[in-house]
């Protein structure tokens, strides 16, 4: 188990309107990624195996040296799928579109696997 210590941003606002921030320890073997903040905020956001998340006060690149990844690029952040996710390879959807009396619409999803073994 590796541990990595950060700072994590709260949902409290000074009087001065700044978000008040607070030390915190996390598991890295618990993580299942991480990338910068939308809307040009500062710091980067975690997101943990189990579907939990935060948002942290270090930039990107300083989160990504801190998990052994010196280098990674923000634009590709690092991605490991869930246990229960899986690829299938050339799998196929279809989608049949048709027009119900109602007005509504009837959809059919299959999947299919065309590839031989």
């Amino acid at each position: 188990m590796s541990l990595m210590q950060l700072t994590m941003w709260t949902d409290q606002v000074d009087d001065l309107g700044v978000e008040q921030t607070l030390p915190t320890i996390i598991n890295t073997d618990a993580v299942r990624n991480f990338y910068p903040r939308k809307a040009g905020r500062e710091g980067t956001r975690i997101t943990f195996n189990s579907g939990a998340g935060m948002a942290v006060k270090e930039p990107f690149h300083i989160v990504a040296e801190r998990m052994g990844m010196p280098g990674v690029s923000e634009y590709v952040a690092p991605f490991e799928p869930m246990p229960s996710q899986a690829r299938f390879v050339n799998w196929r959807c279809s989608f049949e579109f048709v027009p119900m009396g109602s007005s509504s619409i009837a959809v059919f999803l299959t999947g299919e696997n065309p590839a031989p073994e």
